[in-house]
């Protein structure tokens, strides 16, 4: 019988072996208490403590008698943020008490997390896409070639802005920006061409900003406030 070592790879068995996988919890739970980490997972990631009589500093929460050593001791969790620069073991011991509580660890990123894209909003900055563009492809001159300009440059902002879901409703702006484009092309006496575009692109603009999309995170009270 082998079994892994340190990084993952297979070791010849020794005495003992026997017991120590024995002693192991199923789902993937060690001798050493969370859960083993892959093979093919980050150095980094495969040296991480795997219970808090690994984690190397932090006595001033994991000391004798202090909050997260009595938390894990006790059995009774309790709410808190950690706060810190990179490597301090921030993630480790959220995983740690995770796992000692038999709770549901679950990472978003600070960066990706409560961001998303419906395809009404995708379909809004193509339109804001479009408008960028309109003097070489449709021709628009002067003053409503600045006015596509403008309000195409607005759109995008709008719609990266309404891609946080705790700021969709920002999205009603491109309705405004839709009447506006629909309008100008009638105040400017554009061609026809550039009449019946400003329009159209104005009406769907305003079309794709009502639906709000899903909100997947959870923003207590804020979530009303949502529409």
């Amino acid at each position: 019988m082998s079994k892994p070592d340190l990084f993952g790879d297979e070791a010849p068995a020794g005495p003992g072996d026997a017991g120590a996988a024995a002693s192991a919890a199923p789902g993937g739970r060690g001798a050493r208490g969370g859960f083993a980490p892959d093979a093919s997972a980050p150095l980094a990631e495969r040296l991480r403590p795997r219970s808090i009589d690994e984690v190397i500093g932090q006595q001033h929460l994991l000391g004798t008698g202090k909050p997260l050593r009595v938390a894990f001791e006790s059995g009774k969790p309790h709410s808190m943020i950690f706060w810190g620069p990179p490597g301090v073991g921030k993630t480790t011991l959220a995983r740690l008490m995770a796992d000692a509580f038999d709770a549901h660890f679950l990472a978003i990123s600070a960066v990706l997390g409560g961001v998303s894209l419906p395809w009404n909003l995708a379909l809004a900055a193509q339109i804001g896409l479009l408008l960028l563009f309109t003097r070489p492809l449709l021709g628009a001159e002067g003053t409503l070639a600045h006015v596509h300009h403008v309000i195409g440059s607005l759109v995008l902002t709008v719609v990266s802005i309404s891609a946080a879901e705790v700021a969709r409703p920002a999205r009603w702006l491109n309705l405004l920006l839709g009447i506006t484009l629909a309008a100008s092309a009638v105040l400017l006496q554009a061609d026809a061409l550039n009449m019946v575009v400003s329009v159209l692109l104005g009406v769907a603009l305003m079309g794709v900003s009502i639906r709000r999309g899903p909100i997947i995170e959870r923003y207590g009270d804020w979530s009303r406030l949502l529409v």
